[in-house]
Protein backbone atom coordinates (compact mmCIF):
# COMPACT_ATOMS: atom_id res chain seq x y z
CA UNK A 1 0.00 0.00 0.00
CA UNK A 2 1.18 3.17 -0.21
CA UNK A 3 0.92 6.28 1.26
CA UNK A 4 1.30 9.95 1.90
CA UNK A 5 2.44 12.01 4.70
CA UNK A 6 1.38 15.53 5.17
CA UNK A 7 3.96 18.24 5.71
CA UNK A 8 1.84 20.49 7.62
CA UNK A 9 0.43 18.06 10.47
CA UNK A 10 2.15 15.00 10.19
CA UNK A 11 -0.85 12.82 9.47
CA UNK A 12 -0.43 9.87 7.41
CA UNK A 13 -2.48 9.30 4.52
CA UNK A 14 -3.19 5.55 2.92
CA UNK A 15 -4.14 5.66 -0.83
CA UNK A 16 -5.96 2.84 -1.55
CA UNK A 17 -5.51 0.89 -5.16
CA UNK A 18 -8.14 2.19 -7.85
CA UNK A 19 -9.04 5.75 -5.67
CA UNK A 20 -8.81 9.09 -6.42
CA UNK A 21 -5.47 10.74 -4.91
CA UNK A 22 -6.74 13.84 -2.15
CA UNK A 23 -6.35 17.08 -2.72
CA UNK A 24 -6.27 18.51 0.88
CA UNK A 25 -5.27 16.37 4.02
CA UNK A 26 -8.55 15.45 5.57
CA UNK A 27 -6.93 16.19 9.12
CA UNK A 28 -5.72 19.75 8.62
CA UNK A 29 -7.65 20.62 5.33
CA UNK A 30 -4.17 21.54 3.90
CA UNK A 31 -3.41 21.57 0.35
CA UNK A 32 -1.62 18.82 -0.59
CA UNK A 33 1.53 18.50 -3.23
CA UNK A 34 1.31 14.84 -4.89
CA UNK A 35 4.51 13.75 -5.74
CA UNK A 36 4.58 11.97 -9.17
CA UNK A 37 6.40 8.83 -7.81
CA UNK A 38 4.59 7.97 -4.55
CA UNK A 39 7.08 5.62 -2.99
CA UNK A 40 5.87 1.70 -1.03
CA UNK A 41 5.61 1.53 2.94
CA UNK A 42 9.05 -0.66 1.75
CA UNK A 43 10.75 2.35 1.20
CA UNK A 44 9.61 3.87 3.84
CA UNK A 45 11.08 4.65 7.60
CA UNK A 46 9.91 6.13 10.70
CA UNK A 47 11.60 8.59 13.46
CA UNK A 48 11.26 8.32 16.81
CA UNK A 49 11.42 12.10 18.74
CA UNK A 50 12.44 11.21 22.02
CA UNK A 51 10.09 13.43 24.18
CA UNK A 52 12.99 15.41 26.83
CA UNK A 53 15.27 16.34 24.52
CA UNK A 54 13.86 15.97 20.76
CA UNK A 55 16.89 13.94 19.47
CA UNK A 56 15.60 11.21 16.27
CA UNK A 57 16.51 7.65 16.10
CA UNK A 58 15.85 6.65 12.96
CA UNK A 59 14.54 3.05 11.85
CA UNK A 60 14.65 1.79 8.26
CA UNK A 61 13.47 -1.72 8.16
CA UNK A 62 13.88 -4.74 10.51
CA UNK A 63 15.52 -2.95 13.62
CA UNK A 64 16.78 -3.93 17.31
CA UNK A 65 16.54 -0.86 19.61
CA UNK A 66 18.74 -0.35 22.35
CA UNK A 67 21.69 0.75 24.24
CA UNK A 68 24.17 -1.27 22.36
CA UNK A 69 21.84 -1.69 19.27
CA UNK A 70 20.29 0.97 16.88
CA UNK A 71 20.03 3.89 18.32
CA UNK A 72 23.38 3.11 21.17
CA UNK A 73 24.58 7.10 20.39
CA UNK A 74 21.88 8.59 22.60
CA UNK A 75 20.34 5.40 24.31
CA UNK A 76 23.98 3.87 25.57
CA UNK A 77 23.78 6.86 28.52
CA UNK A 78 20.27 5.73 29.53
CA UNK A 79 20.83 2.75 32.15
CA UNK A 80 17.06 1.92 32.43
CA UNK A 81 16.81 1.07 28.78
CA UNK A 82 18.12 -2.83 27.96
CA UNK A 83 20.51 -3.44 25.83
CA UNK A 84 18.18 -5.14 23.44
CA UNK A 85 14.84 -3.10 24.34
CA UNK A 86 12.52 -3.95 21.80
CA UNK A 87 12.37 -4.94 17.95
CA UNK A 88 11.21 -2.80 15.58
CA UNK A 89 10.04 -3.88 11.95
CA UNK A 90 7.70 -3.44 9.03
CA UNK A 91 4.72 -5.39 8.31
CA UNK A 92 2.73 -4.62 4.97
CA UNK A 93 2.63 -0.88 5.17
CA UNK A 94 3.32 -0.36 8.74
CA UNK A 95 5.71 -1.14 11.67
CA UNK A 96 5.52 -3.08 14.63
CA UNK A 97 7.03 -3.18 18.18
CA UNK A 98 7.59 -6.16 20.63
CA UNK A 99 9.67 -5.96 23.41
CA UNK A 100 12.81 -8.16 23.61
CA UNK A 101 12.28 -9.00 27.52
CA UNK A 102 13.39 -5.68 28.58
CA UNK A 103 13.94 -5.09 32.07
CA UNK A 104 11.59 -2.12 31.99
CA UNK A 105 9.28 -2.63 29.33
CA UNK A 106 8.19 -1.49 25.81
CA UNK A 107 4.83 0.22 26.35
CA UNK A 108 2.22 1.91 23.61
CA UNK A 109 -0.18 5.08 23.67
CA UNK A 110 -1.11 6.25 26.19
CA UNK A 111 -3.21 3.57 27.46
CA UNK A 112 0.52 1.95 27.79
CA UNK A 113 -0.69 -1.15 26.02
CA UNK A 114 2.61 -3.82 27.15
CA UNK A 115 4.62 -5.00 24.01
CA UNK A 116 6.16 -7.63 25.91
CA UNK A 117 2.20 -9.64 26.37
CA UNK A 118 0.81 -8.35 23.46
CA UNK A 119 3.91 -8.54 20.70
CA UNK A 120 3.63 -6.95 17.19
CA UNK A 121 1.39 -4.26 17.87
CA UNK A 122 0.90 -1.59 15.08
CA UNK A 123 2.73 1.87 15.37
CA UNK A 124 0.58 4.70 14.17
CA UNK A 125 1.84 8.20 13.27
CA UNK A 126 1.88 10.18 16.16
CA UNK A 127 2.04 7.16 18.83
CA UNK A 128 3.54 7.44 21.94
CA UNK A 129 5.95 4.84 22.66
CA UNK A 130 7.83 4.09 25.63
CA UNK A 131 10.75 2.31 26.25
CA UNK A 132 10.70 1.81 29.84
CA UNK A 133 10.48 5.70 31.37
CA UNK A 134 11.38 7.27 28.24
CA UNK A 135 8.53 8.70 25.85
CA UNK A 136 9.20 8.83 22.25
CA UNK A 137 6.90 10.13 19.30
CA UNK A 138 6.56 7.88 16.15
CA UNK A 139 6.37 9.79 12.88
CA UNK A 140 6.48 7.82 9.96
CA UNK A 141 8.79 9.33 7.21
CA UNK A 142 8.66 8.56 2.87
CA UNK A 143 11.60 8.67 0.56
CA UNK A 144 14.81 7.75 -0.45
CA UNK A 145 17.41 6.10 1.68
CA UNK A 146 18.69 9.49 3.41
CA UNK A 147 16.06 10.84 5.83
CA UNK A 148 17.22 14.65 5.00
CA UNK A 149 15.49 14.38 0.95
CA UNK A 150 12.11 13.44 2.55
CA UNK A 151 9.04 12.71 -0.21
CA UNK A 152 6.54 14.26 1.42
CA UNK A 153 2.47 16.48 0.58
CA UNK A 154 4.14 19.85 1.62
CA UNK A 155 1.04 22.26 2.55
CA UNK A 156 1.43 25.93 0.01
CA UNK A 157 -1.03 27.65 1.82
CA UNK A 158 -2.22 28.51 5.33
CA UNK A 159 -4.77 25.73 5.96
CA UNK A 160 -7.22 28.20 7.71
CA UNK A 161 -7.64 30.10 4.22
CA UNK A 162 -10.03 26.96 3.01
CA UNK A 163 -12.18 27.66 5.76
CA UNK A 164 -14.59 30.00 4.45
CA UNK A 165 -14.86 32.84 7.27
CA UNK A 166 -17.53 35.71 7.07
CA UNK A 167 -17.19 38.33 8.90
CA UNK A 168 -19.92 41.13 8.66
CA UNK A 169 -18.07 44.88 8.13
CA UNK A 170 -19.45 47.12 11.47
CA UNK A 171 -19.86 51.08 10.88
CA UNK A 172 -17.89 52.60 14.13
CA UNK A 173 -20.72 52.75 16.74
CA UNK A 174 -21.83 56.35 17.26
CA UNK A 175 -23.48 57.33 20.40
CA UNK A 176 -26.21 60.59 20.28
CA UNK A 177 -26.78 63.03 23.06
CA UNK A 178 -29.30 61.60 25.63
CA UNK A 179 -30.23 65.62 27.11
CA UNK A 180 -30.25 67.70 23.74
CA UNK A 181 -29.62 65.03 20.57
CA UNK A 182 -27.98 67.21 18.70
CA UNK A 183 -24.52 66.28 19.21
CA UNK A 184 -23.09 62.45 18.57
CA UNK A 185 -19.84 61.37 19.77
CA UNK A 186 -17.64 57.80 18.69
CA UNK A 187 -17.13 56.93 22.70
CA UNK A 188 -19.85 56.02 24.81
CA UNK A 189 -18.63 58.50 27.72
CA UNK A 190 -18.60 62.29 26.58
CA UNK A 191 -19.41 65.41 27.56
CA UNK A 192 -21.96 67.03 24.99
CA UNK A 193 -20.43 70.08 24.27
CA UNK A 194 -23.80 72.24 23.07
CA UNK A 195 -25.87 71.43 26.71
CA UNK A 196 -22.97 70.15 28.80
CA UNK A 197 -25.02 66.92 29.83
CA UNK A 198 -22.87 63.87 30.56
CA UNK A 199 -23.26 60.89 28.67
CA UNK A 200 -22.01 57.54 30.48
Amino acid sequence: MKFLTCEYCGNRIDLQAGSDLPEECPACLSKLIIPADIPNAESSFIELIHQGSGKKIIVKGKSIIGREMEGKEFLGSIPHISRSHCLIEPVGSFYTVTDQGSVNGTFLGTLKIDCKKNPGQELKNNDLLYLGKEAFIVVYKTGDEDPGINIKAEFTEDPLKHKKIETEKKEPAVFECRGCHRYSSDTKEFTCPVCNTYND
